[in-house]
């Protein structure tokens, strides 16, 4: 489950060692990963792992704050220069405002991005989009987000028919309830893309980085001439050797896009023509069951796990191996002699990395699913050995 690792980093380099001369634009339309107000989550697993969980906190009061008109648009511009800043913007804690989780006050709730970009990448079949961030190329993320009001749970309840059904098997809470619970959403609409363009030297992909970072942050809605310059800037200066991959969510109309001189203006008129009925949870927060208030509940998460730790770092160790192997497959790409039966071997590594961590997710209460098997050296068969005679 990929995106539980990478949240959506791209390897163009792996399936795809050639560049694309002639720049080439991919959409992926309408990537659905809506969270329901009251949902478990899992903080192990992620939104893939959480999206079918049960409704185990009532949803019945809500309340919203926000802007006087309830949307809002605009335009966030950076440049990726790691695996980190990737991550950081397709799925980086969002500050709500104060107060979001009445209950908590705020200290023991997590904010988070729907990852639109990575369930839109997993529903495309062209294998060559499931890729990492390579040094050799520069990155410009662009992001344009209509965004409504923000609902919240204004009251924390968990409901004596839940409380009956999981006495009689605590080990089911986790299964089927999580960790924690989604306690707000904010719903709208989101383009999310990114531009990949091949530099000639890494001073040319530091020049490019700065100008990115100088012209970086939220723009106005007035802003599109000034985005388009950015990505203009980027292309010219590359000689055009780019290619821009899109994912889109909640808007409204026809999104066609023929090249990336046009995406700004389709990604506006996308997100613009977004209605409450068109659009999707686009940010989620989600809080601690030990923040409601009942006596009955406290009693029964004492008797569950939700600590997890032994998994924690289970799942924690294959997500850090995966990574170096990411860093590797870098390394054999950028290097000057044929390195495909190593770049092969490194991906028979991740892909059993990745079982690994499934594995672990699916089933965390089994002793043996988050932990490895002996896969030290093993002797000859008929080789015993006996400790020393005295």
């Amino acid at each position: 489950m990929r995106n539980l690792i990478t949240k959506a980093l791209l390897t163009w380099q792996v399936a795809s060692p050639t560049l694309l001369n002639a720049q080439e634009l991919s959409v992926f339309a309408d990537a659905n990963l809506d969270l329901r107000m009251g949902q478990g989550y899992t903080t192990i697993g992620g939104v893939e792992y959480s999206k079918d969980l049960a409704n185990c906190v009532e949803n019945s009061s809500r309340s919203t704050f926000g802007d006087t008109s309830g949307e809002r648009i605009s335009i966030f511009v950076d440049s990726i220069t790691s695996t980190e800043s990737l991550t950081k913007n397709l799925s980086g804690s969002i500050d709500f405002s104060a107060g979001f989780s009445p209950m908590t006050g705020g200290d023991d709730s997590e904010g988070k991005k729907v990852n639109i970009f990575s369930a839109g990448i997993k529903g495309n079949q062209n294998n060559k989009y499931d890729l990492t961030y390579n040094s050799k190329y520069t990155y410009v993320f662009v992001e344009v987000r209509k965004e409504f009001q923000t609902e919240i749970l204004s009251s924390f309840n968990f409901s004596d028919a839940n409380l009956e059904y999981f006495e009689k098997d605590p080990q089911q809470f986790y299964s089927r309830c999580g960790d924690r619970f989604v306690s707000g959403v904010r719903k709208g609409s989101e383009v999310v893309a990114i531009l990949r363009c091949e530099t000639t030297s890494f001073d040319e992909k530091t020049t490019l980085d700065r100008f990115v970072k100088a012209n970086a942050g939220y723009k106005g809605f007035t802003a599109e001439g000034e985005v388009k310059n950015i990505l203009s800037t980027i292309k010219t200066a590359t000689s055009n050797k780019c290619q821009m991959l899109v994912s889109a969510t909640g808007g409204s109309g026809i999104y066609d896009v023929k090249d990336s001189d046009g995406f700004v203006s389709s990604a506006i008129r996308y997100v613009g023509a977004s209605t409450q009925s068109t659009a999707r949870a686009i940010d989620f927060i989600t809080t601690s069951y030990y923040a409601i208030l009942n006596i009955g509940l406290k009693d029964l998460l004492d008797r569950v796990d939700l600590r997890l730790v032994s998994q924690r770092k289970f799942v924690e160790t294959k997500k850090n191996s995966i990574y170096e192997m990411l860093s590797l497959i870098d390394l054999f790409g950028n290097s000057t002699v044929d390195q495909s039966d190593a770049i092969e071997s490194a991906i028979k590594s991740i892909n059993q990395l990745y079982m690994q961590i499934d594995r672990c997710l699916v089933d965390l209460y089994n002793p043996v699913a988050c932990r490895d098997e002996n896969t030290g050296p093993r002797l000859p068969p008929g080789v015993i050995i006996r400790p020393p005679q005295k």
